[in-house]
């Protein structure tokens, strides 16, 4: 066996301790790839809830919209009952109306109670001999002729409230229809279907319903028109 002398052992150290090197400078390189891919998606994390909570609405209705076979129909639908219970439009409308039934309520109330008193008047009046029976027969007849113009009254308010409940509705269901066109330019529906328990749609995907932005963006503007009339 040939003696390795110290130049065959220095070249021997040399071939061997580059690799050792190299090894290291790749692990190196392995560590920080790992830190920066971790760091994008950290990033890419933090971007998408954000733009969620930012915007958690709109990409619903955004999944809606996409939510068709190519060339089919882009459909949504509006649970109107929620629109009724939460819209604060129609809360305050609710009350509105049920100020006037109040005051109409109390008015025909207090017509009959004076009325009802009268009656118990002319009856006592009659019985203790205060009053003829001609007297009494006409002051009776006197009472049911009042009697008759409140019921007339009563019927008057009965329609007007009919008619103000009317107004009311249109001006809900004209909100509604004005709001989703504007609304609809964004997202181009073919239809927007109105959904209520036990009307004439009776099943529909969830990932169609669009009431959570709908209901968010008709309080806005109600709050935003309320805000600027002050």
């Amino acid at each position: 066996m040939e003696e390795q002398t110290p130049e065959k052992e220095l070249d021997s150290q040399v071939n061997v301790n580059p690799t050792k090197e190299v090894q290291s400078s790749q692990s190196k390189i392995l560590v920080i790839g790992n830190i920066i891919i971790l760091c994008a998606v950290v990033v890419l994390y933090v971007l998408y809830f954000f733009q969620q909570s930012k915007h958690p609405k709109d990409e619903k209705a955004s999944i809606a919209a996409a939510y068709s076979k190519p060339g089919g129909l882009r459909i949504a639908f509006v649970n109107s009952d929620t629109i009724k219970v939460h819209y604060e439009l129609v809360k305050e409308l609710q009350k509105n109306l049920e100020g006037k039934y109040a005051q109409y309520d109390a008015e025909i109330a207090g017509k009959q109670k004076a009325l009802e008193q009268k009656g118990k008047d002319l009856q006592q009046r009659y019985e203790s001999k205060q009053l003829s029976m001609d007297d009494a027969q006409r002051m009776d007849e006197q009472l049911k002729a009042e009697g008759q113009k409140l019921y007339q009254l009563n019927q008057d308010y009965t329609s007007r409230m009919s008619d103000e409940e009317q107004r009311l509705n249109q001006v809900f269901v004209d909100s509604i229809h004005n709001f989703l066109k504007r609304y609809n330019s964004k997202f181009g529906f073919d239809y927007i279907l109105g959904y209520s328990k036990g009307g004439g749609i009776l099943l529909a995907k969830d990932t169609l319903d669009i009431t959570s932005t709908v209901l968010d963006g008709l309080n806005k503007e109600f709050k935003d028109k309320k805000a600027s009339s002050k």
